[in-house]
């Protein structure tokens, strides 16, 4: 066959290493092939790191932003809570000043109506002042003076014990109210009038109300 026939309606090539195939080669930039494409399993891997560097920074991030809003959100709060607090205080100051006022009224009232309905209270009161003082021998009991009359039978008894005691006097005083007395012996004297009840009534509400004394004293 002629060579003619033979190369009838062939392309021509005029270098022959043209056709040859190429072997694919991993670029300097990582990619695949020569002309820098990406190699599939390098470049996943790749991307996965990126991913989770940026979500590791991303959730640092907004953490840290996250801590200071709510430190400033919890610093507002408190100063708000210390406002409404003084608030309270100064607003409440009042009112308590006002209560135990009217407590200690109240009490007084009571007990003077007590005394009057019992007209044992004096006696009663009497003794257990007596027992206070324990084996005194010369007492002095001051009392109202319609109360040292109703007691006046009943000397002899506290004299005679126990325990026994030299002398007991009764002594009308003016300024013990009905019910109550004052027991004075040589080494102390016992407070048991209605005055004092009440005086010592009146410390111990202020005790339960510090702060409205401390507003007042500041004002």
């Amino acid at each position: 066959m002629p060579s003619s026939d033979v190369l009838h309606g062939a392309r021509l090539v005029r270098d022959p290493a043209a056709i040859l195939p190429v072997t694919p080669s991993v670029g300097e930039s990582g990619g695949w092939g020569s002309a820098g494409g990406a190699c599939p399993a390098h470049g996943a891997a790749e991307r996965e790191a990126l991913c989770a560097e940026a979500y590791r920074s991303g959730f640092e991030a907004g953490e840290q932003r996250g801590g200071e809003r709510l430190a400033h959100v919890w610093q507002s709060l408190s100063t708000a809570v210390d406002e409404m607090e003084g608030e309270r205080k100064r607003m409440v100051a009042p009112l308590r000043e006002e209560l135990t006022r009217l407590v200690l009224a109240m009490t007084e009232k009571l007990l003077r109506r007590a005394v009057e309905l019992d007209p044992e209270t004096a006696r009663r009161t009497v003794t257990a002042a007596l027992e206070a003082v324990g084996g005194a021998r010369t007492v002095e009991i001051h009392l109202h003076p319609e109360d040292r009359e109703l007691l006046e039978t009943e000397v002899a008894a506290w004299r005679q014990g126990p325990p026994e005691r030299e002398r007991v006097t009764l002594i009308a005083d003016a300024g013990v109210g009905r019910g109550g007395c004052r027991v004075v012996t040589a080494s102390l004297t016992i407070d048991a009038t209605l005055e004092g009840l009440l005086e010592r009534f009146a410390e111990g509400l202020g005790d339960w109300a510090p702060e409205a004394q401390e507003v007042a004293d500041a004002a």
